[in-house]
């Protein structure tokens, strides 16, 4: 009896083992699909055939340093600046700024 036990639990971890594995994959594939458009073929294939030795969040981390290495521009923001007013104006107050008397 202890013996069936054994062996029925034994196959139920090795079926979640392999759902694991499966969800996984599918994962790590998805985040390989996001850099095709960004990387050349021979990045993509070097990850493809050795996603089983990363996890998710490795493979993500690797591909963006590659995507850094192959295009150190693409997440610079471009020059672009931005202002956040802590206090934004109200209505009548912004009328009255673009009075004559007021500039």
């Amino acid at each position: 009896e202890a013996a069936t036990t054994i062996n029925s639990l034994n196959e139920e971890i090795e079926t979640l083992n392999s759902f694991k594995h499966a969800v996984e994959k599918k994962e790590k594939e998805q985040i390989i699909s996001n850099y095709e458009n960004l990387l050349n073929s021979e990045t993509i294939e070097k990850y493809t055939v050795a996603m089983d030795t990363y996890s998710a969040t490795d493979l993500d981390k690797e591909l963006a340093y590659e995507l850094k290495n192959a295009n150190p521009g693409i997440f610079a923001n471009g020059g672009m600046s931005y202002t956040i007013t802590d206090n934004p104006l109200s209505e009548i107050e912004e009328i009255l700024s673009k009075t004559k008397r007021n500039k």
